[in-house]
């Protein structure tokens, strides 16, 4: 190779780079901005409230066990705990980093599947409301779907050169999500499976191959078992079988109804879809990716682009199946998969154009541009204009109703100037999740300061908040609206400090003090 072909080759591999380095740029620039702006949701809440205990006390490592719930993303969260004072920014930017190694894992894989569509997904994942809404909340959904998408570039660059480095890769990206979340399990199975499929046609032509490629890709499989079998030091461990089954429906009971839920959770995902992906237009450009797995000049199957809507299809199809508790945080991390097939699928479209009309690429593309707007339009009320933003019925708790924490970081900075001169305490409705989480992360080792959770429908002021009155304490009640059951001359003894209004009008906050 000439010199100059070399340099020409080097040129483009930076060039390459540059287009991720801007992508980047850019995706932190929208997912930083405004990142609290939106409330802590009531998950969210827990979550952060783990990642607190788990800093403050090393014995709780595993707290997050007693729900049932896998650790890794409170593990992460604790760690940035240290660095950043805000509890609900230092959490969420956890998910904003996940999505960033989710955008550089599909750099990877579009580099290795299809070097020209690389473009197109970067801009899909940095434009899409789906993609942009979820990098910014205190989830472990986000982690899970970054280290999925990373598991299918290390299946993908296995099947390239099998090696002991890749098969631990693998294995070892496998066994992070699965200490993600539980869904983690689709991979584990469809990873060696793909590396199968995607032997096929040597096995049909050799007719024998060396063992020691499946061998190795299984064993990625049993690593990623080993990793989550760490968490079997909990005693519990159990918690996690017995939780999942307040999510999904057992096999036998799927199989006595197997329409009822898919049907209604196929309508659900077409809602999301129409409204996070904003264009049933561009839905439907990423279904045209089925008329391109034939290689237009072989017309052949292309098995790398059949196996990533295998990892798009079958754990789509198999959550909507199962599923109790259905949103759309719960199939965040197949919507990569998406992406890659609409990218290849628009790339398609834009070739068969452009030699059909002889038009440059980027008329071209602004030609595409029109269908992006609403997208960018959502996106761009997400980070400033979130009264005007109205959820799908599914996703509305996350700015409305109880779950939605409107008020309680106000509530909390009003507490800390209070307990300047008295020990206060404060009762609040529930005992888990938005209250008294919400309130307790933006309150965490605040010395004389007590939370009391006061449960639900009681009719006169709970007894121990008249006792820390009579004690001289500052004493105050936290509640929504509508889950506030007091009786109507319970209210005299009460002074209204604070109301926290809610967006659609629902239920608002109300922050009381006992006189």
């Amino acid at each position: 190779m000439t010199p100059k072909a070399c340099m020409t080759k080097s040129n483009k591999k930076h060039q390459k780079h540059y287009l991720f380095y801007l992508s980047s740029l850019i995706y932190l620039l929208t997912r930083l901005q405004n990142l609290t702006k939106i409330p802590v949701f009531v998950d969210e809440a827990i979550y952060i409230r783990w990642a607190q205990l788990i800093k403050n006390v090393s014995s709780l490592f595993f707290i997050p066990l007693t729900d049932g719930k896998q650790p890794l993303f409170m593990w992460l969260t604790s760690l940035f705990l240290r660095v950043f004072p805000d509890p609900l920014f230092a959490s969420r930017l956890v998910s904003v980093l996940a999505g960033l190694l989710t955008l550089f894992s599909l750099y990877k894989i579009l580099n290795l599947l299809k070097p020209k569509a690389t473009p197109l997904v970067l801009f899909f994942y940095v434009v899409f409301p789906f993609t942009f809404f979820f990098d910014r909340l205190a989830l472990a959904d986000n982690l899970l779907t970054a280290l999925s998408v990373l598991s299918l570039f290390f299946t993908l660059q296995f099947h390239k050169t099998p090696s002991i480095k890749n098969a631990l890769l693998l294995g070892s990206s496998l066994g992070l999500a699965w200490l993600t979340k539980s869904p983690a399990l689709f991979f584990v199975v469809l990873a060696p499976a793909s590396v199968f499929l995607l032997s096929l046609p040597k096995i049909i032509k050799v007719k024998k191959l060396p063992l020691w490629p499946f061998f190795l890709v299984g064993s990625s499989s049993v690593l990623a078992f080993c990793i989550y079998n760490f968490l079997r030091l909990s005693p519990s461990f159990h918690m996690i079988g017995q939780r999942n089954l307040d999510y999904i429906w057992p096999i036998k009971e799927v199989l006595s109804h197997p329409l009822n839920p898919l049907k209604p959770h196929v309508s659900d995902i077409i809602t999301w879809y129409r409204f996070y992906l904003s264009t049933p237009l561009i839905l439907l450009t990423a279904f045209l990716s089925l008329l391109f797995l034939a290689s237009p000049k072989k017309r052949k199957l292309d098995l790398k682009i059949f196996t990533v809507f295998l990892w798009y299809f079958l754990p789509l199809l198999a959550s909507a199946s199962v599923a109790k508790v259905f949103t759309a945080r719960y199939i965040l991390f197949t919507v990569p998969f998406l992406l890659i097939l609409l990218s290849l699928a628009t790339h398609h479209v834009l070739d068969f154009l452009k030699s059909r009309f002889k038009k440059d690429s980027f008329f071209l593309y602004l030609l595409f541009f029109p269908l992006f707007i609403p997208s960018v339009r959502l996106v761009y009320h997400l980070s400033f204009k979130l009264e005007k933003v109205i959820l799908p019925a599914t996703e509305s708790g996350y700015l409305e109703d109880w779950t939605s924490g409107w008020g309680i970081k106000e509530t909390a900075d009003h507490l800390k100037e209070v307990i300047k001169e008295k020990p206060i305490v404060i009762g609040t409705e529930g005992s888990f999740g938005t209250l008294p989480d919400g309130l307790q992360i933006y309150l965490d080792q605040i010395p004389n300061l007590t939370v009391i959770s006061l449960g639900f429908n009681y009719k006169t002021i709970p007894q121990p908040l008249l006792e820390s009155r009579e004690y001289g304490n500052e004493t105050f009640i936290l509640a929504n609206q509508d889950r506030l059951k007091l009786d109507t001359d319970q209210y005299d003894l009460l002074k209204l400090v604070a109301r926290y209004e809610k967006p659609a009008n629902t239920p608002p906050l109300l922050f009381y003090r006992l006189k």
